[in-house]
């Protein structure tokens, strides 16, 4: 701030704010501007004011204008004709009401100007006379500076990006809008689509039309074919897709659809600009003729039919179609730039819906047919040959290493780096500077980082200084004698200066040259080597067809990559950060800051007739003279510089490769850090251009790694990029010191001193040979834990007894494949009247009490190393079944009632604990069950499930056993009801580990909680916002949900967790949803085999495993020889109901709906308890059928408040019912069911088996009733899924076959024997194919 004097009044002029100040007030204007001021400051002041008569109040002036007051600031306002009164116009307008009423408004004087002397303190709008300004010659030297002053970049006021490729985003290079538009008046294009003007009456009731228009259009689907709409609202010809059509739940939204077909159609009727006609074909032309006649619905059809229904294809024109013409303009926006790829969707999706009405109008099945994919991709069948040897790798060094016979060590490129940046900052200093010692410190500048603006850069944000300074150093040179005569010639007789050509051209190159070898220091040392033509073409601010690649993150400079090969054959962008180190980021700054403002002011003068080359001087991050460098040329440049230190031509292809192997070398030293090792190399593969999986092909690093990269934080990326930096002895990005403190030289000094924070020292040879020997003991230890841990198995097994069968029970079991066999003997008679007699309504003999059994002869055991319980009926027995023989008790082996924990795995006992979690080599064959002395299962614990608990079924007691021994993996494809969750809960209370339960769904995971609580189990949920928690937790069971298994944190705390905890086994609930819903749902269930991040039991749980379901959950969840358990699917207290009538509305649905169930009620007197439960395929369904029958709709839509809120009340009975989606399928184990309805035909054959699973769970008869939904038109052309396959088959039989049973379909789905209602006996519910006894035939009798 400053201080001068106004001594024709005596009072002191603030000259930041141009306010006048007095004696007596100066002090507070200077302390409420945030400036400090001492008490001796004051006092100095307060003497200048006391000597030159400084006033202490403000002067008065007389009611007449007075000459201007040097200094304070001039202003513009409107005043009164009759008086002085000066002020804003509205003001005066009320003072001429107040005062003058005889004078008009019109009469105001308007512009008056004025003066305030300090606004608040003193009299204000003073009406002035202004003083004459002085007219002084200019000199020649004031012309030019006037010139250089004046002088701004070229701005997009006509359409015109650049026709290179790679600074062309790939939604607008696939589409070619850059091109439509280009040289076209912006302005004048946003004012062809815009909205109806009022002056424009031909258009005055288009919007009114439109909208009556897409009213009628909606209206219509109510009398439309189901699968119509279904076909309308699909993407293409062959995947139908599952969801018919429906209209907006919210009528106001139609008004937002309205909108761009009203912008269209007036676009159209006005047709163009002075320079650009949109295409008119004569179809659109006569529609559109007809519609200025007339503005009605039936003409706007004709007119949309005419655009939309018919094909756009010409040989001579590039854009043909109208509406893709208009799509190029919409997206248009103020500053010559399109909206990004995100904000399109909208815009076209509205057309989309618009196009869609208009073909449901018009009953075709035709759509607008939309840009081609592009579908390119590179693929590399066979590892590369090595070009790199490691030549002195037996004396453990990694430091040198040979590239097709050349040598290259870290210590040679390390002085390679060191003489570039000296080249570069003697260049910058003599050369660009010219000696005059200029430096724009970074500090932390601001950056919006999301800001897509045309023009943008952190180096153009106002709130950072940079903009201050783009003309410092032209105006240096220009003030300067001896420089100004640099790039200026004077002319004595003439009197003018000239521009020294040459002279300007050599500074030029001189920019470019230093830019180039930056450019060659920015490849090799911010983290791994990018692609050379996406880093010549980088941008400093965006532009209109692609955003920056410079980005200011606090104090570190970020080089982001975009542009790849890949990226722009498979159209989308990828966002790769490098961190520049501080040299060479500073370095960036002073040259867009200092520099490049005065380069484009000479190419503005050079080249004056392309003001394009000015405008790439201001976009592109590198620039060779007046034009972009070349991929050649630059790594032309990076040989010659490398051959004066190497010895050889290293140029950029031979970079890439060294650089990638030396990057694999170096990551060794990231293993001790928090993240994992692998996100580093990710990371910086991801920097390299190409995925980890392409890498490892080409360059043969290693052929184990198949997967590519994942996302990754951007910590991780800056962290990759330093730990390459440091590993140089390049000083890192994000220290706060300028270019000429942070070359190599001075590396050691700032570590120092602290100002680098260096990694821990890399792994030397001889550690990693002491890991892989703590490894060998842990393998040893670990062999000698399995021996104790079998022993410890046979002293339980003593205390164990077999499940007898009930003589009422299920037939025997059918051996198949792999898994666990149980010991059960076949029968020896058969009972044509009774079987499958369900466990959970008959007590089973109770297995609470400690007994052994005697071992089996060696010819009668049988084999449990590899079998599958696979319990499926077989024909019907002929006798009853007697029940086993009791065992013999005996008191030798300890009990559990003497050893309630004698199942204790305990961290010391299993595996001895490294730091971190360590590859244990591939174990001998395992020791399998039949290799025991006692064979039998285990029993259940009374201490959780009371005394009086039992075996619901075998196929429990077998699974139980398989998860107990720890051997191997497991797949228990258990029946709903059955108990599968005690394979996760029994375990864990046995055992002294952590068992991990991973839930797909997340009301599935509300159900966990519950039943957790119900039972007083200590668990732990995965707390994402706090995921340390984690560690310190002492409960045996965590709860994740499948999304977050995929997160980084959640891999990071279970690594903690298992260095102080025994990680045993997952549990995978409901297994088939990672093959069923993985394409909905591929964030959380398309990489199930990534869940195998520790040596741990994988358990897969499900009641619908069909075979080929079982195969996929093989191979992604990658089981090596699992045990499978299952057993048979079918349930006695269902009912089957499916009419052989199709549905084709929902109200028809709902009629048939209320029909049975009130035969039902009356048939079977429900109690409060009882429920029922509504099943709908879409989530318009079920809105309107929940609204028909006035009860509550569940979707995942809810918030989690909202659907536990619906799910609560309809426990309580509030309503008896309740509508849902699959939202409310697997998990749900409300015992009281009586009822449950399909509203249509479910997804899938699984989608049907586990929505009608929830109903009887209590063991009571419960009615499944399926109202099947209009069957497709035609038979798909393509064999449909098995699934589905399966479904169809079900609900919509061949009319020349018999009915199939609906027990027989679903145990053929899912692999078990053949088995129909008509084989069982009276006990269990026949299905209604069976019962009406008219057109079904016995599969299994067939």
């Amino acid at each position: 701030m400053s201080l001068a004097v106004n001594l024709e009044h005596r009072l002191l002029i603030c000259k930041e704010c141009q306010t006048a100040l007095t004696s007596s007030n100066f002090a507070s204007h200077i302390r409420n501007k945030k400036i400090p001021l001492s008490k001796s400051q004051e006092l100095a002041i307060a003497t200048f004011c006391f000597d030159y008569g400084i006033v202490c109040k403000y002067p008065t002036f007389a009611e007449q204008p007075v000459e201007e007051i040097i200094g304070v600031k001039v202003e513009l306002k409107a005043g009164c004709p009759s008086c002085q009164y000066t002020a804003e116009v509205k003001q005066v307008k009320s003072h001429l009401k107040e005062n003058h009423p005889q004078v008009a408004a019109t009469d105001i004087i308007d512009p008056v100007s004025s003066q305030s002397l300090h606004r608040g303190q003193a009299h204000t709008n003073i009406r002035i006379i202004p003083r004459a300004t002085p007219v002084n010659p200019i000199t020649p030297l004031q012309s030019l500076l006037g010139d250089f002053n004046a002088f701004q970049p070229p701005t997009g006021d006509t359409a015109g990006p650049s026709s290179d490729a790679r600074l062309v985003g790939p939604f607008i290079l696939q589409s070619r809008f850059h091109q439509y538009i280009k040289g076209h008046s912006v302005k004048e294009l946003r004012q062809l689509v815009g909205r109806p003007q009022p002056d424009e009456a031909d258009m005055h009731r288009l919007s009114d039309t439109i909208s009556a228009y897409m009213e009628h259009a909606t209206a219509l689907m109510d009398r439309t074919n189901a699968h119509v709409l279904r076909k309308i609202n699909s993407s293409d010809s062959v995947n139908l897709n599952p969801t018919p059509l429906h209209p907006h739940q919210q009528d106001d939204t139609l008004h937002s659809y309205v909108q761009p077909v009203t912008h269209l159609i007036a676009a159209l009727m006005r047709g163009g600009t002075p320079t650009l006609r949109l295409p008119m074909p004569a179809p659109v032309s006569l529609a559109l003729s007809t519609l200025r006649k007339r503005m009605s619905v039936d003409n706007l059809h004709s007119l949309l039919v005419s655009l939309w229904l018919a094909p756009w294809e010409s040989d001579t024109e590039a854009f043909p179609d109208p509406t893709i013409c208009f799509l190029a303009l919409h997206i248009l926006q103020d500053d010559g730039a399109f909206l990004q790829p995100k904000d399109i969707t909208p815009r076209i999706t509205k057309l989309a819906r618009a196009i869609q009405l208009v073909v449901l109008r018009e009953v075709h099945r035709r759509l607008l047919r939309y840009h081609n994919r592009f579908a390119t991709a590179l693929a590399h069948q066979t590892p590369g040959l090595p070009r790199i040897v490691w030549h002195e790798s037996h004396r453990n060094n990694f430091t040198t290493l040979m590239y097709n016979g050349n040598i290259v060590s870290i210590d040679l490129l390390r002085t390679l780096w060191a003489k570039l940046e000296q080249n570069i900052m003697r260049l910058w200093e003599d050369k660009i500077l010219l000696g005059t010692k200029l430096y724009i410190p970074l500090g932390t500048p601001s950056d919006s980082l999301t800001s897509t603006a045309c023009g943008y850069s952190f180096i153009h944000d106002e709130r950072n200084p940079f903009p201050r300074f783009s003309k410092l150093l032209g105006r240096t040179f220009l003030q300067d004698e001896k420089h100004r005569g640099m790039f200026y010639t004077y002319s004595p007789s003439t009197g003018l200066y000239s521009l020294n050509v040459s002279r300007c051209h050599q500074w030029l190159s001189d920019l470019a040259y230093v830019e180039a070898l930056l450019m060659v220091l920015t490849d090799m040392r911010s983290g791994a080597p990018k692609r050379m033509a996406e880093l010549c073409a980088t941008l400093v601010c965006n532009i209109e067809t692609r955003t920056r690649n410079l980005y200011a993150y606090g104090s570190q400079v970020l080089l982001v990559s975009q542009y790849s090969k890949n990226t722009n054959n498979h159209q989308r962008d990828r966002v790769t950060p490098h961190a520049l180190s501080t040299f060479d980021g500073d370095m960036l700054l002073q040259i867009h800051a200092l520099a490049r403002p005065f380069a484009q002011y000479l190419t503005s003068l050079l080249c004056p007739g392309e003001p394009q080359i000015s405008r790439q001087y201001r976009d592109l991050l590198f620039m060779d003279a007046l034009r972009p460098f070349t991929a050649p040329a630059i790594s032309q440049l990076m040989g010659d510089q490398a051959k004066a230190v190497l010895g050889w031509s290293m140029t950029v292809a031979p970079w890439r490769h060294i650089a990638i192997v030396l990057k694999d070398v170096f990551k060794l030293d990231v293993s001790d850090q928090e993240e994992e090792p692998d996100a580093f190399s990710e990371a910086q593969a991801e920097q390299s251009g190409h995925s980890m999986a392409l890498e490892k092909r080409i360059y043969g690093l290693s052929p184990n790694v198949i997967e590519g990269i994942k996302d990754s934080s951007l910590a991780i990326f800056i962290r990759a990029s330093c730990d390459w930096q440091i590993r140089f002895q390049v000083v890192p990005s994000g220290v706060a010191l300028p270019y000429y403190s942070s070359t190599m030289d001075t590396f050691h000094s700032h570590v120092s001193d602290g100002t680098i924070q260096l990694p821990p020292p890399p792994i030397s040879p001889s550690t990693i040979q002491d890991l892989y020997n703590l490894v060998q003991r842990s393998y040893s230890d670990l062999q000698e834990f399995k021996t104790a841990f079998r022993d410890e198995l046979r002293l339980i097994r003593s205390a164990m007894q077999c499940t007898q069968r009930d003589p009422d029970g299920p037939p025997p079991v059918v051996a198949a494949s792999v898994g666990l066999c149980s010991d059960l003997t076949q029968p020896t008679a058969r009972d044509p009247h009774r079987l499958f007699a369900a466990s959970q309504h008959e007590p089973l003999p109770n297995l609470t009490q400690p007994v052994t059994r005697s071992p089996l002869p060696p010819s009668s055991s049988p084999s449990y190393s590899e079998h599958r319980m696979a319990s499926s009926p077989e024909p019907i027995p002929s006798g009853n079944l007697g029940p086993l023989p009791s065992p013999p008790s005996s008191a030798g082996p300890p009990t559990l009632d003497r050893h309630p924990t004698s199942l204790r795995v305990t961290p010391n006992s299993l595996i001895p604990r490294t730091p971190r979690p360590t590859p244990i080599p591939t174990p001998a064959p395992p020791v399998h069950f039949s290799e025991l002395p006692m064979a039998t299962p285990p029993v259940l614990r009374p201490d959780l499930y009371g005394p009086q608990a039992n075996w619901r079924d075998v196929g429990q007691r077998d699974a139980l056993a398989a998860v107990l021994t720890l051997e191997r993996d497991v797949i228990a494809a258990l029946r709903t009801g059955v108990g599968k969750s005690l394979l996760a809960i029994l375990p864990a209370r046995m055992e002294d580990g952590v068992t991990v339960i991973v839930i797909p769904l997340v009301s599935l995971l509300e159900d966990w909680v519950r039943r957790l609580s119900d039972l007083s189990v200590p668990y732990e949920v995965f707390d994402s916002a706090h995921p340390d928690s984690l560690a310190s937790t002492t409960a045996n069971i965590v709860l994740v949900s499948a999304d977050k298994a995929n997160w980084e944190s959640w891999r990071h705390a279970l690594a903690r967790l298992s260095q102080s905890r025994v990680l045993i086994r997952f549990v995978i609930d409901e297994a088939h949803l990672w093959i069923t819903d993985a394409s909905f749902r591929p964030g959380a269930l398309e990489t199930p085999g990534g869940l195998r991040a520790f040596p741990m039991q994988m358990v897969l749980l499900s009641a619908t495993v069909s075979p080929a379901i079982e195969a996929s959950l093989r191979t992604q969840f990658v089981l090596q020889n699992p045990s499978v358990i299952r057993c048979h699917p079918h349930r006695p207290e269902l009912l089957f109901d499916i009419p052989e009538q199709t549905f084709r509305s929902t109200q028809a649905m709902v009629t048939k709906f209320n029909d049975r169930i009130a035969q039902d009620q009356s048939e079977e007197a429900w109690h409060d308890n009882d429920r029922w439960l509504g099943f709908v395929p879409s989530i318009p369904q079920g809105l309107e059928v929940s609204a028909a029958l006035s009860v509550e709709f569940y979707s995942s839509q809810d918030s989690p408040d909202e659907r536990a809120a619906k799910y609560s009340r309809w426990l309580k009975g509030t309503s008896l019912g309740m509508v849902a989606t699959t939202a409310i399928s697997v998990g749900t184990d409300y015992p009281h069911v009586r009822f449950t309805c399909h509203f249509g035909s479910p997804h899938d054959m699984t989608t049907l088996i586990q929505q009608t699973s929830r109903a009887g769970r209590d063991g009571h008869p419960a009615r499944c009733l399926v109202l099947p939904s209009n069957p497709p038109l035609s038979p798909p052309k393509a064999p449909l899924e098995p699934e589905k396959a399966a479904l169809s088959s079900l609900l919509y039989p061949s009319r020349d076959a018999p009915l199939p049973c609906v027990r027989d379909s679903i145990g053929r789905f899912l692999g078990a024997a053949p088995v129909c209602c008509l084989d069982l006996t009276k006990r269990w519910q026949a299905c209604s194919r069976c019962s009406s006894g008219e057109l079904v035939v016995p599969r299994s009798h067939l």
